[in-house]
């Protein structure tokens, strides 16, 4: 079976998810790159446009609040405060959130709502080494990106709401419709939230790659070359699972050595639920996976089918409706035909070719998707229900350089919840049955 099972699949190529898993050595370069396309660079420039419009909403700053936005060092305090607190909006944003309310106080202090200024020295008192309101916000809401965010840069659903944000929130609609005089809020808005988008990088790019800005989003993720011994369920009835890692998948791409038929496709799922490194025994907890089947024929991408599933904690039962989705290929809407992969050839998503190092799980090599990897050009981010996205590959792309390549692609969107960031998503997948023309790896071990 195992001979039959190298003959017929070369390899597997998997991008898994690894913020908020168990793996989490990329969350510092994550978090490195994420404080960059927030604008860092780039929100001086911003807010200063923004300050320019002062004469125009003057009457409804209030003598208390107006020192602390137009008078010399204070400025400097409103627009540091002002930085944090468009950085916290916009990591929100991009979580489904909406940002708290931020603005002075009756004693004439910023601040963002539900965060109060904090003296981390326990030495001093002195009020002016504690870190404002607005960085509170920002650090603790960076944090929870870095457990549950997915992709780096903004979409352009991300930067409409930002616009938004700043012209409802910063400028305020009273002053939008003061005087009779068209002032175009919205144009100076749009264009400064352009220009930064295009002058904002996620970290340097490689020598032969172009500048890679906000505008470029890409999944934040690993790619992980396994063999094709891997992801196949084993009859260990205590642990069907027990030589599959869990994660939070997003791709699967099915890599023949040759031509290769498909009929069916059986996967099974399991997820144990956790806080930290605490497993709960809690059955009714569950999360909710969308797969999708992929099929590019080498011209034309089929529409994907989608089934979901809701995996409850724990629950394993191969080859059941309760952990079991079951594809037949040939049956699907939009195939109606024999599912035909090719041999699939594509060196820049090879981790074996570009490697960063090895999986501390698996020991297979990986290859971490960040702002100067090429391999980022071959998967694009598809906008899940909820908040975030998943990868999948960029059939543009791989058309472009390998003409007539079929492949298929497995994607997994897993819904999260807006504003949970204590529920973990990864889980186990695997194969109980895989089918094609005239042979079947069936329960493989």
């Amino acid at each position: 079976d195992n001979l039959l099972q190298e003959e017929v699949l070369a390899s597997f190529v998997f991008m898994q998810n690894d913020l908020g898993t168990e793996i989490n050595h990329n969350t510092t370069k994550y978090s490195m790159a994420l404080d960059n396309y927030f604008f860092d660079n780039e929100s001086l420039l911003l807010l200063k446009d923004l300050y320019n419009l002062d004469d125009s909403y003057r009457p409804f700053i209030t003598p208390e609040n107006k020192q602390y936005v137009l008078e010399g060092g204070n400025r400097e305090k409103a627009n540091y405060n002002f930085i944090f607190t468009l950085s916290y909006a916009i990591y929100c944003i991009v979580l489904g959130l909406t940002p708290n309310e931020a603005g002075y106080n009756a004693n004439g202090v910023w601040e963002v709502e539900g965060y109060e200024a904090v003296l981390d020295d326990p030495t001093t008192s002195d009020v002016n080494e504690a870190r404002s309101s607005s960085e509170v916000a920002f650090d603790d809401i960076k944090q929870k990106f870095n457990k549950v965010g997915s992709y780096v840069g903004l979409t352009s659903a991300n930067k409409e709401k930002i616009k938004a944000y700043i012209l409802d929130e910063i400028i305020g609609t009273e002053a939008q419709n003061y005087g009779v005089q068209d002032l175009y809020y919205e144009e100076v808005v749009d264009a400064v939230v352009e220009y930064c988008g295009q002058h904002t990088t996620v970290g340097n790019a490689g020598e032969n790659d172009t500048i890679t800005n906000v505008g470029d989003t890409f999944i934040a993720s690993e790619i992980v070359d396994y063999p094709s011994t891997s992801f196949f369920i084993s009859q260990n009835e205590n642990d069907p699972f027990e030589s599959i890692n869990t994660h939070e998948y997003q791709s699967l791409v099915l890599m023949p050595k040759d031509e290769l038929k498909l009929t069916d496709i059986w996967l099974d799922f399991k997820y144990v639920a956790r806080d930290g490194d605490l497993v709960l025994d809690d059955p009714d907890l569950y999360i909710t996976i969308n797969v999708s089947i992929r099929w590019f024929d080498g011209v034309t991408m089929r529409k994907p089918f989608t089934k979901s599933i809701d995996v409850y904690n724990q629950k394993v039962n191969p080859g059941t409706k309760y952990t079991t989705l079951d594809f037949e290929l040939d049956s699907l809407a939009g195939f109606n035909e024999e599912v035909v992969v090719g041999k699939f050839e594509c060196d820049a998503i090879d981790s074996s070719i570009n490697s960063d190092g090895k999986d501390v799980l698996t020991g297979y090599d990986y290859t971490l998707l960040t702002g100067k990897t090429t391999a980022r050009h071959y998967y694009q981010v598809i906008n899940s229900k909820t908040y975030g996205g998943y990868g999948v590959l960029n059939q543009e792309k791989l058309a472009e350089e390998n003409p007539g390549m079929s492949y298929l692609e497995i994607a997994f969107e897993v819904e999260k919840s807006i504003n949970d960031f204590s529920t973990n998503y990864d889980f186990y997948v695997g194969f109980s049955q895989l089918y094609y023309a005239q042979q079947n790896l069936d329960w493989v071990k």
